[in-house]
């Protein structure tokens, strides 16, 4: 059986009261390639980033009117699945 060689970053984006945040822009970053690659939040606030190669990323969310979060060193490994909770205000 193959093995997959890359894994996925995802998450919620919510405000202090719980509230989903659509429509903020996360970004996610390669700490050793520099790659970055961007998404939105859908209705409930959701993002993904899938096929992502292992390695270590910073994460970054930023939408109008809300404080910029930023979550550095998230470590991936192949086929793994890393959720990343993030409270916006």
């Amino acid at each position: 059986n193959a093995q997959g060689l890359t894994g996925q970053i995802g998450g919620s984006v919510i405000d202090s009261s719980s509230g989903a945040i659509p429509g903020a822009t996360v970004t996610v970053r390669n700490t050793a390639t520099a790659v970055t690659r961007d998404a939105t939040t859908n209705g409930q606030g959701l993002f993904v980033f899938t096929n992502l190669f292992a390695g270590t990323y910073d994460l970054r969310v930023t939408l109008t009117g809300f404080r910029t979060y930023e979550e550095k060193g998230i470590v991936l490994t192949a086929t793994e699945r890393v959720a990343v909770p993030v409270e916006s205000r």
